[in-house]
């Protein structure tokens, strides 16, 4: 796999430029697993199992394997990624980092050139965004509880006529209607729309925050994180970012406000690229100009259409975005890294080509010290924003009501001695029932990477194997796999009684080995490495072991990463 995937790279004759951040870009590799927690046990002397230590992996008669493919930006952060397409912006050759693009989102193929690329994924790993499961989970449990509590205080019973039973089911629907209505569960289910809202507050009111008084706003980003679907901790995080950073409030500002990451994905991008090239070539030609000075250079390079489009795209984001300079800002620093480079060059003999190289060498070492910023974990995925703000999940709710007041009136009219807990499990199953359609939709929402917690890089971690779950670790991510996601393994589209399977848990950890601040090792092929400790703990897949049932099944094992691109920004076109 490893060699594969680097002579088809090799094969594309990519050169790494500068980078952000020591470790950035794409690894790829492999983890494999030898240890395990259920393991058969041989019996003693008196012919009695003696089970080992459910908290403590125990080695394996054979390996399993398991791909990795992680990506870190230029701020250092990483994400877990279960497919990548490495596709290429240009046609031109030489070929370097600059013209290809790390794609996660396969809507946005159409976007690049036809051509065969290079496609790396991993079976193993697949992440749906759960937070839609659980914004309808949120709607099953309120409708529940309310039709339960009311359903419960109602004098029914096994001699109730048919108006009496058609009276309790209006009133019982009705107090799970309000009950959703009074928590605003459909509304506030929407986080983009109203982080989008603090934000316009955040801009009128900034001057007073930098102050010290974020009054005006505490109280929104608190309702953000706690009275919402969607916990949302970004407010709360921005205003301590901006109280420990008031000398830079407005950029920090604005870098939250950009939620689709635009700034980095267009620095980043094939328009750009190519500007820095042409700018170079256009640098290169001026400066061998009879009587070049700086400012003929300058001119020459500023007077290109791909540099003028380029200004006119970043005023334009400016205007749009508070006033945002960020692009302005990098437009400037990389042409003037081309003019000061060619401008000593000026009278000499030397082939434009050699300036143009040089000057575009040093506009990429200066992109490379240009800010980056890594994205919010909790930005709320555009699928997951489509599926709360369309009709399938803002109607749902008298349906979902009236099939939960039905069951649960119905079950006490059989047990007028029925308790409260039991009415609601009984609404609870029949509201998930009545929403089958919408638990798919839900479950299909998709997320492309996965943020990981903690830092990548040698020394993050404990390399020992088979130890303890609660030791420090390194870099971890968990993932959800909803119960009525499309892969989910106990599901069958053809048996009616595998509808739905079970809510499945993975929390996955990898613990670097070496020490913090070294340089990735060198294979023989001449490809970077990093080594270390691959952990993971399921549950769902079985029943949860130990004396207080709060162990999954654990698997370890060791895991190899290569470096196969410095690219530091997912999806820039």
């Amino acid at each position: 796999m490893k060699t594969s995937t680097l002579a088809l790279l090799a094969l594309l004759g990519v050169t790494a430029l500068a980078t952000a951040n020591d470790y950035c870009g794409l690894w790829v590799g492999q983890a494999t697993l030898t240890y395990v927690n259920q393991v058969t046990v041989p019996l003693n002397e008196d012919n009695v199992s003696e089970p080992k230590d459910p908290a403590i992996p125990q080695p394996t008669a054979d390996a399993a394997h398991l791909r990795l493919i992680v990506h870190v930006d230029g701020e250092g952060s990483a994400c877990l990624l279960k497919d990548v397409a490495i596709l290429r912006r240009s046609t031109e050759e030489p070929l370097t980092d600059n013209d290809l693009a790390l794609v996660t989102d396969e809507q946005l193929y159409p976007s690049f050139p036809d051509q065969e690329a290079v496609r790396i994924a991993s079976a193993v790993f697949d992440f749906g965004d759960y937070t839609a499961t659980a914004a309808v989970d949120a709607l099953v449990d309120e409708i529940a509880s309310q039709v339960g509590a009311t359903v419960y205080r109602l004098p029914i019973t096994t001699t109730s006529n048919t108006a009496a039973t058609d009276a309790a089911e209006t009133a019982a629907q009705q107090a799970a209607e309000a009950g959703v209505a009074s928590k605003q569960l459909l509304a506030h289910a929407d986080s983009a729309t109203r982080f989008a809202v603090f934000m316009e507050d955040v801009f009128t009111h900034l001057d007073s925050i930098k102050e010290g008084d974020a009054s005006m706003v505490e109280a929104m980003a608190n309702d953000l994180a706690t009275n919402a679907v969607y916990a949302d901790p970004r407010g709360i995080n921005l205003l301590a970012l901006i109280k420990g950073n008031t000398n830079d409030a407005e950029s920090i500002c604005r870098r939250y406000a950009d939620t689709e990451n635009e700034y980095q994905r267009t620095i980043t991008g094939g328009d750009f690229a190519a500007m820095i090239a042409d700018a170079a070539d256009a640098a290169g030609a001026a400066a061998t100009n009879e009587n070049a000075t700086l400012g003929s250079i300058s001119n020459a390079v500023h007077a290109l259409q791909a540099v003028i489009d380029a200004q006119t795209d970043a005023l334009a984001w400016k205007l749009a975005h508070k006033d945002d300079n960020a692009i302005e800002f990098a437009i400037s620093e990389v042409l003037d890294a081309i003019v000061a480079t060619a401008a000593p060059y000026t009278n000499r003999y030397d082939l434009a080509s050699s300036i143009a190289a040089a000057a575009e060498n040093a506009a990429w070492e200066r992109h490379a010290a240009l800010p980056r910023f890594t994205p919010p974990a909790s930005i709320p995925t555009t699928d997951y924003t489509d599926f709360v703000t369309s009709a399938a999940f803002q109607d749902c709710v008298p349906g979902a009501a009236a099939a939960a007041a039905e069951a649960a009136v119905s079950a006490k009219k059989s047990d007028p001695f029925i308790d409260q807990e039991d009415l609601s499990n009984t609404a609870k199953l029949a509201a998930r029932y009545a929403l089958q359609s919408v638990y798919i939709a839900a479950a299909n929402a998709r997320r492309t990477e996965l943020p990981m917690d903690g830092a990548f890089g040698p020394g993050n971690g404990t390399t020992n194997l088979a130890i303890a779950a609660n030791t420090p670790g390194g870099l971890t991510c968990t993932i959800d796999l909803p119960a009525s996601h499309p892969t989910n393994p106990f599901r069958h589209p053809k048996h009616p009684d595998h509808i739905r399977g079970f809510d499945i848990t993975r929390r996955i950890r990898l613990d670097f080995a070496g020490e913090s601040g070294d340089a990735a090792e060198h294979t023989a092929t001449g490809a970077e490495a990093l080594a270390g400790v691959y952990r993971e703990e399921i549950f769902g897949l079985h029943k949860k072991l130990g004396a207080d049932s709060d162990i999954g099944l654990r698997v370890e094992g060791t895991f190899e990463l290569n470096r196969i691109s410095h690219i530091d920004t997912l999806n820039a076109k």
